[in-house]
């Protein structure tokens, strides 16, 4: 009798986790939203979905969240109204009519992918880095079409008062953002979906991103190009809780200036309300660190 109890007790505990995971779809396709951002609005403390857009409802603190996603409408709702299934509506928003200049197009990169980078940085799951690209050229029609970003592959312990240098295996995901400049910081979403790219010790050392599906004018103020890291992954493709451990890959960012480009760096966490940050006083122990940006290059497609 015993040994029924503990086996239907075990049964109740099975189903009753099951029933406490929460799926995030799209309200038209029913398709599942991986990475979604989650936010406890009274705690302001936030996390993702995974990828098959799960996560569970157990994790909840707060009587409301605010769920968030490229592409989609912010949806607010109380946590006792969750049921195991939760829509958001695609944004719908009518897109402005792309009229390109007859003609063949040019290319031109620029940003800082062939300046020296000396620095690299590590950033947490949660956070945000946002560096700004203003081209002071102007020209008639710039589209962006591709994105570069330099990372780095190394991790440095400290032991017996030495440095070591070691290149672990890895497996991350992070998201591109690309931002408007608005009064110098990040704006407006510029990107119609989501990027989501992942990265492992066999990556590049410059990730290639084609965004030109986006159709992206570069305007006169520039955009800020951004990376998001929602953080690493097991095995079993979870994601893993480093709990404010350093996170590969990192991020080059050089000092050198470049003639036509002005560029200001910025962070900020996904439970901050939208307030970025710049990083004056991010790194006491690297002087002028705020003169120091992410190394980021766009290749543009010119129309004049």
């Amino acid at each position: 009798m015993k040994i029924k109890l503990i086996f239907f007790s075990l049964l109740l505990f099975t189903s009753l986790s099951n029933a406490q995971e929460i799926t995030i779809l799209n309200t038209i396709t029913k398709k599942i939203i991986s990475y979604a951002t989650i936010l406890n609005i009274k705690e302001k403390r936030g996390f993702y979905t995974n990828e098959k857009g799960h996560f569970p409802l157990t994790i909840l603190n707060s009587d409301s969240i605010s769920i968030s996603h490229i592409g989609y409408e912010t949806l607010k709702l109380k946590v006792s109204e969750i049921k195991d299934s939760i829509f958001l509506k695609p944004n719908l928003e009518i897109l402005d009519e792309i009229k390109i200049v007859a003609g063949e197009s040019k290319e031109k990169t620029i940003g800082y992918i062939k300046k020296a980078k000396t620095l690299s940085w590590n950033i947490n799951e949660k956070t945000e880095l946002a560096t700004l690209i203003k081209y002071k050229k102007k020209y008639k029609t710039a589209y962006i079409r591709k994105v570069y970003i330099p990372i780095g592959k190394m991790q440095l312990d400290y032991k017996n008062n030495k440095v070591l240098k070691s290149y672990p295996k890895f497996n991350s995901v992070f998201r591109l953002h690309i931002y408007s400049n608005s009064k110098g910081t990040p704006g407006i979403e510029l990107l119609k979906k989501p990027l989501i790219i992942e990265c492992n010790q066999n990556s590049e050392k410059i990730i290639e991103v084609d965004v030109s599906n986006e159709f992206i004018k570069l305007p006169g103020k520039g955009v800020f190009i951004a990376i998001e890291m929602i953080g690493e992954l097991d095995n079993k493709r979870k994601l893993l809780n480093k709990k404010n451990r350093l996170i590969l890959p990192s991020f080059k960012f050089t000092k050198r200036k470049k003639r036509n480009i002005s560029s200001v760096t910025f962070t900020k966490t996904i439970y901050d309300n939208g307030k970025w940050k710049t990083t004056k006083n991010h790194n006491k122990l690297i002087k002028n660190f705020s003169e120091f940006n992410m190394a980021v290059s766009l290749t543009l497609g010119i129309y004049d």
